[in-house]
Formats: C-alpha cells, structure tokens, sequence
C-alpha cells in the first residue's frame, strides 16, 4: 500500500529554529573533553551549547564556593566521584567555541529546617554575586556563557517546596543581574557583548513538592520578587515523553506552563527554555529505531511550540536512550544520529508545515531561502512507499537528495546500531516522487531551488555518512561519497566520482565512468565499474573486484596498501599494487601490472601480455598467457611463466621458475636467476634459462635451451632438444639429456654429461670431467687435468692442456683422440686387465688400440706407449 502525501494542509509559519536549539547536558561527574570522548560527541552531533554541571549531579555535587572542586564524596553512591573542575571546562569550551549554561544549584542555599519552612541563606545573595562575577571576569576561563539556570529540578535533587524554589529563586535572580550589570558597568565587558540570560524552573509536581503543578507554576510566578522578576529572561521546562508515539500529543501540558508565564504580565516576551529533552528512559515504549521518529517528532513540537533553546539529555551515558555511549565510546546510537540529522539541517531553518499521516506517521518540512527540508516519519511496520506530491509542496523540478536513518536490528531493540541511507542528488524532481522507507525509518529529503541566488554554490559536492554503518549512492554528477566509520555500503553513479569508505570494513562499488576509490582503515571489498577506476584500499585485509569491461575504459588502478589484499582485474589494462602483506594480485583479461610489493604475494598474469613485480618477500607468480615480463624482485620466489614468450628476472633470494609445456615460438621464455640458488626449469619452448650468482639448477625440457649457469656450483639438465649449457664460473654439473647438446663448463671443477645424442663437450679451464654417454660426441677437455668419458658412439676426444684421462670400457666402439701427451693417461674400466689384452698399433704420428669391442684411434702421440701410459680397473 503506497501512502499519498498530499501536503493539503496550509503552509504557515510554525516556529524558527533557533541557534540554541542544539544543546547538551554535560555531567560533571561522567564526561571529560580533551583526554577523554566529550568532546568528540560535541563535534559529531553539532552541539551549539552545553549545560553545566549536568542534572541532579548540580544539587548533589557542585559548590559555587568551591567550583573548581576535583573531588566529592557521594553519600548515595557510597564512594568519591571525581569531578571536572569548572576552569578545565570553560577552558575546553572555549576552545570548542561552544556557549555555557550554567545551573546554579540551589537546595545548599537554603537554610536548615523543615521541608517548605526554610528560608534562603543569609549568605546566599553575595555568594551567587561573587560566583556569577569571578565567572564573567573570566576567573575561570573565557568561555561565552549564554544563560543562567537557577537550579535543577526543585520538586527532586533540589529537595524543596515551590514556596522555597520561588523565594531561592529570587535571591539568585536578583544576585546574578546584579552581577551582570556590574560587570557590564565595569567596561570589562567586550564590545557587543550579550548578557547572559537567567533562567528559573516551571512549576512540577515531584517528590517534596506535591501539589499540582499547574498550582505551583502559579505559586512560583507569584512569589517571585519584583527584582527576580524583571531579572528573569526565560523559564524552563524539561521534556520527557513516555508511553507510545500515538500518545506524544498528551505532552502539551508541558508547553502549556510555558505559555502561562507568557500570559503573566510580569513575564511578557519570556524564552521558553527546555534544558532536558527525550524519551523517557526505562518508560518510553519508544526505542531502538522507534526513538528516531519520536525524537523528530519531539523536535518540531518544541519549534511549533516556540522554544527558543533545548538541551538534550543525555549526550554520554549508559542509558537506552543516550545519544552516544559512555564516555571512551563516542559512537552515535540511533537516537545520536537523529539529532545530528537535525542539526546538520534545519539549523536557522523555520518549520512551515506538519503532515499528520494517522498510522502511517508524519511529514514536518522546514525551509530557509533556496533550500527546503522534509522529514518522512514512518510508522509502518515494514517497508512502505510514500508518495509525495511535490508540486503542492511547490519543490517540483528542485535538486534533491536524501538521506534514510534505518537499523542493523528489530525497529524496538534500543541495542541495535543505527544504519543510514544516504543517495545523492537528483537533478529535477518530478511532480511527485515516490519514496520506500523501511520499517518505523525517519527519511530526510533536502531540496535545493536553482531559481534563487546561491542554490548553486549550496548543492552538495560531497555526502558524508556517519561513525557508523552507512548505505550510500552516487547520482549522475560527479559525487563524493565518504561513508567515515562503520561498516559502509558506496556505490557510485554515472558521475564521474570519488568514493570513501573511511574506517570500518566497507563494500564499495564503482560507477559508470572514471571513479577515485579510497577503501581507508578495515577489511574492505571493492568492484571497480565501467570506467578506468583507481582505487586505494588502505589499511586491512581488503579485497577488488575490477569489471569485465575491456579497453581503456576498463583499464583499472588498484593499490592493496597494508594488510592482505586480494586484487583481482578484469578485462582492460589493469594496474594492481598490493602493499604490504601477502597479497593476491590476479590480472585478468588485458596487458596488466602487478606489483607485489613487500610480503610473501601471489600475482597471477592471468590472459595478456603482462608485467609482474612480485618485490620484496616469498612470491608465488604465474605469468599466465601472453607475452608477459615478470620481475620477482627480493626473497625466496616461485614463478610459473604460462603460455606466450615470458622475460624473467627472479631477483634476489633462492627462486623457482617453472615453464610452460608450449612447444615452437610462442613459448620461448627467457629466464635470469639473479642472486641466490635458484631452481630454473623450461619444459616446452626454445628457452632462456640464465642461473647468474648461486648454486643454481637449470632443467631445459623439450625445446632447443640455452642454459647459462653464471656464477657459482651449477646443475644445468638440457632435457630434450638441441641444448647449449653453459656452466660458467664455480664447480659446475652439466647433463645434456636428450638431443645434440653444447656443453661448456668454463671455470671450475664442472661435470659434464653428454647423456643421448651427438653432444659437444668443451670443460674449459679447470679439473673437469667431461661424459658423452650416448651418441657420436666430441669431448674438449681445455685446460686443466680432465677426464674424458667418450661413452658409446664414435666419439671424438680432446684433452687439451693438462694431464688428462681418457676414460674406456669393453663397448664404446670406434673413438678418437686427437692428441695424447706424456702427461696424459688411458683409463680401461672393462674389456682389459693389463697392457698384453691390448692391441696397439704404431703409425704416422698416431697410434691404434684395440681390445674388446673397442677401438681407439690418436691422432698425435707425443711418444711410444707404454705400461705407464695406460691404468686398468
């Protein structure tokens, strides 16, 4: 069922908010600013003035001769309550630049006797003058003090009759003006300086005042004296409703002993003053998200009313209906955020119309110059639409935008945490728009008249939430969307947008076209739009989700910041930075760049030619397909390059590369080792395996490799295919696998293994040992005192410089020697057991030896050979 907000009611001016609408209560013996949350609470809720010492706690606590007084004992309590001087207050609120109430306790001004027989101290009058002066001297600080409150609640904590209020009353009245004018005459007082004004109680039955209290209201009026009455510029009342919404009408007896002093001719032109305001704790069936509507409700009775300044109570506290948690929490409850939701806009606002909706609830708009401001109370137990007719409002075709105050529990549970909904502005209302409010939520819609001076500059560049849990939308401008602390809900619109998540593990999501994305502190998830988005997640263990969409518009920009971060790309050209922690970086579709950062991360390259740093820590990255360039960068790494021609750089530390299985072109990778000892392996493709510093392992796979080992103790496998491996610097171990292999030991004791295959072996400088094994192999031993191993095939052997070992058994067939010096010597495993098993056979320069299946051809024999040239197993 939709409700129809017609706005038949007349518009007429109800009541101005004024500028001292907005107070708090401050107790004495609970709150501190400065080291402690006070002050916080002041700042969020917008609070314009603050009532000191607090409630009851004035009676009980305070002493005007001893103000500054940090400690009391408290007979009710049984222990000492520590107190907030008053210097440090008017200090703190000074710096705050809030105005102060001050509430003069009066049961100690009162002499001993009976209750309703005492009479005001002798003392009393030049005590309150001697207060009240040492105060606007600035004896204990320079704060603005608006008014003078002359008690608290005489019918309770004051413990006295209307008889005593009224003759205290006036002794504290007639003392403060007196003051006052002192202080004015003096010339101490600044230009333009306004005169605080004095404030006394209306007439209430209570515990020592028993009579009606419309009879002591007019006790009260009449028994003050002619100075206190003259003195006296407002009266006040403190507002508690309690009982059901449908029942807040009954309080009007509230306003009506306001009205009474107004019709008394002694008190023409008196401010009505409420300096504590709310539903009633414990007694109001009003709570949880049901106290929002009743607080807005309260709110605007008292500006019809004509109040023209309330103090809500209480800011801190432990109660159900505290506006925020005790002090140290200074998180708005549902009922904190209602008050800010006024404050923040109908602050010099006047209250033109009440739509009274019956079940449904009620309408109150508030308008000042370009802007009007309605707020929806919905009274419905579920989700309803409400329809208003914005045309009888006279607000069709204005901007607008709206803001919903709903909750995370059942609309009565006074625990729940507040959750608010805020969508940004929407360029021409219609002539009605419809509106779906959850259950017993308070909508506020502001609109803002682009036909008056200033409409434009007022429209909102930026949509604040709040400290807690906010659902926020973008529109089709450009909008900045920051939902502060709690656990947010952003989503951007077709503008072009900057999104804030402030504190808290928040849900952002990206708009149509090119968003700035700032996660701040808490676990956040992101999901990038339709535009080419940057998005800085901050601190926590957050997660992004980049689009589908492909070419630059979809080209994303993500940085992971502290804490573990999931990035995750999608179609376009991405950029994902993890930051620190152990990210996970996954590129998607497109020529992306991941950058690890510091910690132990996994990037993978995913479709694309891609560019991967993995930085500093343990990395997992896989390249994925494409043609990607990764660089490892510092700690211990594990690459898998994936299809496409991959460039490696491992970095630092002891790393693992494994390739991909693609054969031909397209699956050559090159590969640098970097420092440390590292595991390179090729698999498929014409790969570039290069090991540089360490005790590196290099293994070919199926393609024609290069294996350059570089610097340090090498094991290089070529696998299949035509290999070149290249053991460079260090004690190095070559094995050919597979294929006509080129081995090179260069420097250092190096092994090399020709294993299948026609291989070229060359050991280079050093003590090697040089192995065909299989094939028709030629073996260079190069400098140093080698072992050559020939192996089966017709094999080519040269020692080179050195005294080398020609190693032979029973089967190798037909092999070469293409030189054999004096120093050199002939190994025979098997086949033979002494020289007479041998066959030689002088001739030219050369020599032929046969035994076995074995026949070994020299070329050039330095001398005739005998027993010392040859050694047997």
């Amino acid at each position: 069922m939709v409700v129809q907000v017609a706005f038949s009611s007349s518009q007429s001016r109800m009541g101005k908010v004024g500028t001292d609408m907005f107070g708090g209560n401050f107790l004495i013996d609970r709150d501190r600013m400065g080291q402690g949350t006070y002050d916080d609470a002041v700042r969020a809720l917008n609070l314009s003035n603050l009532r000191y010492p607090g409630g009851s706690i004035t009676e009980w606590y305070f002493d005007i001769n001893d103000p500054d007084k940090a400690r009391v004992w408290a007979p009710e309590r049984g222990e000492y309550r520590d107190l907030l001087p008053l210097s440090d207050f008017l200090s703190q609120s000074a710096s705050l630049g809030v105005g102060v109430n001050l509430v003069i306790p009066t049961g100690a001004l009162l002499g001993n006797g009976a209750i309703g027989l005492r009479q005001p101290l002798g003392s009393a009058y030049a005590d309150v003058k001697r207060y009240v002066s040492d105060v606007l001297a600035g004896k204990y600080g320079d704060a603005d003090i608006t008014t003078i409150e002359i008690g608290n609640e005489y019918w309770l904590s004051g413990e006295m009759t209307d008889d005593e209020y009224a003759a205290v009353a006036s002794v504290v009245a007639e003392a403060a003006q007196a003051a006052i004018d002192d202080h004015r005459a003096s010339g101490a007082a600044p230009e333009g300086w306004v005169e605080p004004e004095i404030a006394v109680q209306v007439g209430q039955y209570g515990a020592f005042s028993t009579e009606p209290g419309i009879a002591q209201n007019e006790t009260i009026m009449a028994s003050l004296s002619n100075g206190a009455a003259q003195a006296i510029d407002a009266v006040v009342v403190h507002y508690y409703t309690w009982g059901s919404y449908a029942e807040l009408e009954n309080f009007e007896y509230f306003f009506d002993r306001l009205d009474t002093w107004e019709y008394n001719g002694r008190f023409e032109g008196i401010e009505y003053h409420v300096t504590e305001w709310n539903a009633a704790n414990g007694r109001s069936a009003e709570q949880g998200l049901k106290q929002a509507s009743t607080l807005v409700w309260m709110f605007s009775e008292m500006v019809a009313q004509g109040v023209d300044a309330a103090y809500v109570w209480p800011v801190q506290q432990n109660t159900l209906n505290k506006l925020t948690g005790n002090e140290g929490d200074p998180v708005l409850s549902i009922a904190g955020e209602t008050f800010r939701l006024l404050s923040e806009s109908v602050a010099g606002k006047t209250l033109v119309r009440h739509e009274d909706l019956g079940d449904a609830g009620d309408v109150f708009v508030y308008e000042k110059g370009a802007e009007t401001v309605v707020f929806v109370n919905s009274r419905k137990a579920q989700t309803e639409a409400f329809t208003l007719d914005l045309k009888a409002l006279g607000v069709a075709g204005q901007f607008y935008w709206t803001t919903e105050l709903g909750s995370d529990g059942k609309p009565g549970d006074a625990f729940a945490q507040p959750v608010l909904t805020i969508s940004a502005g929407v360029p021409n209302a219609a002539a009605s728009a419809t509106f779906d409010i959850g259950a017993y939520g308070v909508l506020r819609i502001t609109f803002l008249d682009a036909g008056q001076d200033g409409a434009a500059v007022d429209r909102p560049d930026v949509y604040d939430g709040s400290a807690g849990r906010d659902v926020i939308r973008g529109s089709a401008a450009g909008d900045v969307l920051q939902g502060l602390g709690g656990a947010d809900e952003i989503t951007g619109g077709v503008g072009r947008d900057r999104l804030n998540g402030g504190d808290g593990n928040d849900r952002i999501h990206a708009g149509n076209q090119a968003d700035v994305i700032v996660g701040g502190a808490g676990n956040d998830v992101v999901h990038g739009g339709r535009g080419a988005d940057v998005a800085h997640l901050g601190e926590g263990n957050d997660t992004y989700n980049e689009s589908l969409q492909s070419g630059p518009t979809g080209a994303d920009t993500a940085y992971g910041g502290a804490g573990h971060d999931r990035l995750n790309g999608g179609g376009g050209a991405d950029v994902l930075n993890g930051g620190s922690g152990a990210d996970r970086l996954s590129g998607g579709r497109g020529a992306d760049r991941l950058e690890g950062e510091a910690g132990n991360d996994l990037l993978q390259g995913n479709d694309g030619g891609d560019r991967l740093f993995g930085g500093a820590g343990d990395d997992v990255i896989h390249g994925g397909g494409g043609n990607d360039r990764i660089r490892a960068g510092s700690g211990d790494d594990l690459v898998r390059a994936g299809y496409g021609r991959d460039v490696v750089d491992l970095g630092t530390g002891d790393d693992t590369f494994l390739g991909s299985a693609e054969d031909g072109r397209r699956g050559i990778d090159v590969v640098y080792g970097g420092a440390g000892n590292d595991t390179l392996t090729a698999y498929g493709g014409a790969d570039r395996l290069f090991g540089e510093d360490g005790h590196d392992k290099l293994a070919g796979g199926t393609g024609d490799d290069r294996l350059d080992g570089g610097r340090g103790g090498d094991e290089i496998w070529g696998g299949d295919g035509d290999d070149t491996l290249l053991g460079r610097g260090g004690n190095d171990n070559l094995r050919g696998g597979a294929g006509a292999d080129v081995l090179r030991g260069h420097d250092g004791r190096d092994v090399l293994r020709g294993d299948a295959g026609d291989d070229h072996i060359l050991g280079n400088a050093g003590v090697d040992v040089l192995d065909g094994w299989t094939g028709n192999d030629i073996l260079s031993g190069g400098d140093g005192d080698d072992w050559l191993v020939g192996g089966d095939g017709r094999d080519v052997l040269d020692g080179g410089a050195g005294a080398d070992v020609f190693v032979f058994d029973r089967a190798d067939g037909v092999d070469r020697i293409l030189a054999f010096t004096e120093a050199d010597r002939i190994r025979i495993t098997s086949g033979a057991e002494n020289l007479g098993d041998l066959k030689i056979t002088r001739q030219d320069d050369g020599a032929t030896i046969r035994f076995a299946e074995t026949t070994i051809e020299i070329d050039m024999l330095a001398a005739n050979l005998g027993s010392s040239d040859f050694t047997f197993a």
